[in-house]
């Protein structure tokens, strides 16, 4: 009998929590009864309460003083070194003739900086056409050096694979062992792997050289493409605040933290550098297939923090001077190797694949016969980049069309094409514009340049060119 009574009891509990459970929609909140019995039940709204992110730092650093420049007084010789350095292996290292700033407030503002002037700062690539300046680059060094704190540079990278666009910090006192070495680097560096969507940060305690002393870490990011043509505020927050458990680089990029290294925190004081060069590693970022290309620095904003640091050195290079734009416009980006197709030898155009008849019009054009074609690869171009394609061109015979387009790649396989423009009817030059947006989304990585002739028909091209937008 006892045993029915305890049966039916755990029955009825049973039928109760399911009762319950029945008006609990997941098993979550209670429903509100409807007041009219004719509408549907509504569960009450959720409260939307903010989600606490975790802190980067564990006591927040004293803020010491700052530095800033925005080149409203031009690049001062007195504030950066004008880098005419070299290092690495194969290439013609930096020259001041390749830093250039404007101080014209309407100029800068017109290219979207937010204060002050502009500094420009140009990388010549393999397909300049004079070869002692092929794979040179371009960097200013703060004369003053500067210990932890936070690191902010707001510029454009360089757009084209080859050369590596970084800001970073440097100190090297030598010394073999982690006894003796005095060293301090901190690095931004883009592309990575060839390719711009992804981009590094670095950290060394220790280096003398890679077989001897070489400490350090390396984190990746990854975007859709930092060479957008976008401003783009990257950052490094450096502490040795190991009293507190605060000793570890983080990298942010617009703001948002991208990621962190905690095992390889510089321990001196070092110059903080900005630039571009050609470190003679393919794999790493690319080929320099370009004659010249350019990066672009609004503003650099270092915030000191009081944590401990040894004395570095400061910079004492002599450097260079840079060059004044003056009231000339801010130099583009032009993306097509050899446009007017001056550099012409063996019966080659430098940067551009032809099949059939192609033969040099003269100093500045090309001369494409019946059912030929020229093309040229620009790699690292990703989805959702918008071009305008400039061309100068005219039919000079026969029946037929030149259509010249852009195709989309994912290395050798076409994944689509632009629109055409079209040249037909024998006549004057012409001046045409081509606007086209890569796909996206979309699996290609870089775009083709193609000028092609119908069967019958020869036309002249002076000049093709390709801007983002």
């Amino acid at each position: 009998m006892r045993k029915k009574k305890l049966a039916a009891w755990l029955l009825s509990i049973l039928c109760a929590i399911a009762f319950f459970a029945c008006g609990i929609p997941g098993g979550g909140e209670p429903v509100i009864p409807p007041e009219d019995g004719g509408k549907e039940a509504v569960a009450p709204p959720k409260e939307n309460k903010p989600v606490e992110e975790t802190p980067v730092w564990n006591k927040e650093p004293t803020v010491t003083g700052s530095f800033f420049e925005d080149f409203a007084s031009g690049i001062s010789t007195s504030v950066w070194e004008i880098c005419n350095q070299k290092w690495g292996l194969a290439n013609n290292g930096t020259s001041p003739a390749n830093v250039l700033f404007s101080t014209s407030r309407a100029l800068a503002a017109a290219e979207g900086c937010e204060s002050g002037g502009i500094a420009v700062l140009r990388s010549t690539g393999d397909y300049h056409e004079t070869p002692s300046k092929r794979r040179q680059g371009a960097a200013i060094i703060t004369r003053q050096a500067f210990g932890p704190g936070k690191y902010e540079v707001r510029m454009k990278v360089l757009p084209r694979l080859g050369q590596c666009t970084a800001a970073w910090t440097f100190y090297d006192g030598g010394g073999s062992t982690a006894e003796t070495n005095k060293y301090s680097e901190i690095d931004i560096e883009m592309p990575m792997h060839a390719d711009f969507r992804k981009w590094s940060g670095t950290s060394y305690k220790y280096f003398y050289d890679w077989q001897v002393l070489a400490e350090r870490g390396t984190a990746e990011a990854e975007t859709d493409g930092v060479n957008d043509g976008q401003w783009h505020t990257y950052a490094f927050e450096w502490r040795t605040d190991e009293a507190n458990g605060d000793s570890a680089v983080v990298w942010y990029m617009d703001g948002e933290k991208m990621f962190e290294i905690r095992d390889y925190t510089p321990r001196y004081t070092a110059t903080f550098w900005i630039g571009s060069w050609f470190p003679n590693d393919a794999g790493w970022v690319g080929s320099p297939a370009f004659e010249e290309a350019y990066m672009y620095v609004d503003w650099v904003k270092i915030t000191k923090y009081g944590d401990p640091v040894l004395a570095g050195a400061s910079g004492n290079g002599s450097g260079g001077s840079p060059v004044n734009l003056g009231s000339d416009p801010i130099p583009q980006n032009q993306y097509v190797a050899n446009p007017a197709f001056k550099q012409f030898a063996d019966g080659n155009f430098a940067a551009w694949e032809k099949s059939g008849s192609a033969d040099s019009g003269g100093a500045s054009s090309v001369l494409l016969g019946g059912g030929s074609k020229l093309t040229q690869f620009i790699a690292a171009q990703y989805p959702g980049y918008s071009f305008d394609l400039n061309v100068r061109a005219r039919v000079t015979g026969g029946t037929g069309k030149l259509k010249i387009y852009a195709e989309y790649m994912f290395g050798s396989v076409r994944m689509g094409k632009s629109e055409e423009l079209l040249f037909e009817n024998s006549g004057a030059a012409a001046d045409k514009t081509l606007n086209f947006t890569i796909p996206k989304p979309g699996a290609s990585t870089d775009v083709r340049i193609v000028a092609e002739t119908e069967s019958g028909v020869a036309a002249t091209i002076e000049r093709i060119e390709l801007y983002l937008k």
